[in-house]
């Protein structure tokens, strides 16, 4: 009687598994959405081979954005000069004015679009003066740290530099869905708490 009972506990529960899986990877499947040829902004995406992919990702944290929402290039309020300032709890950096090079504009919620690619996307929240990377569900740190180097690099600044600013890290868990937000990786002394 006991064997039975394990048994039929083991079916369900692999029966349950394997439901699972269908459904989770059906909805992956109903709910990507590629960035059409040419990418958000209409520029394409560049690839380390100098080719054009049609894959970048914009995910943006928990809201559901599509590519066409996104209007190329900055709003026309978008501050002008080459650089920007911005005061940070160790004082004042320098920046790169990155509107300049951002890929859009989102109005909703009044964000930049600053880079895409497959691995992930940076944007910048206007309102809260406030930078951040999200990663789609199958990225990784690599990705992360790919785009803290490329967030440095058009910011003009160094590591350290980028650790002071307000910058956080999106990974989703599932396309569409939900998401956990971390600081920087690269800024995370330690035993200490960054306090972004």
């Amino acid at each position: 009687m006991k064997k039975t009972i394990i048994v039929i506990i083991v079916v369900i529960v692999l029966m349950a598994l394997g439901v699972g899986a269908f459904l989770f990877l059906n909805n992956r499947q109903a709910t990507t959405t590629p960035t059409p040829p040419g990418g958000p902004a209409g520029q394409g995406t560049t690839t380390q081979g100098g080719g054009t992919t049609s894959e970048a990702y914009i995910g943006l944290g928990d809201s559901g954005i599509t590519s066409s929402e996104i209007a190329p290039g900055a709003p026309s309020d978008a501050p002008q000069g080459p650089t920007l300032s911005f005061q940070t709890a160790s004082g004042t950096i320098t920046l790169n004015n990155f509107y300049t090079t951002a890929r859009g504009y989102w109005a909703p919620l009044n964000v930049l679009l600053l880079a895409d690619s497959p691995a992930y996307a940076i944007w910048y929240y206007r309102d809260s003066s406030a930078f951040e990377i999200d990663v789609p569900p199958d990225g990784g740190l690599s990705d992360e740290d790919s785009a803290a180097s490329q967030l440095s690099g058009m910011l003009g600044i160094s590591q350290q530099e980028l650790c002071a600013l307000p910058l956080t890290v999106v990974f989703q868990i599932a396309d569409g869905g939900d998401s956990a937000t971390a600081p920087l990786d690269s800024c995370i002394v330690p035993g200490v708490i960054n306090s972004q």
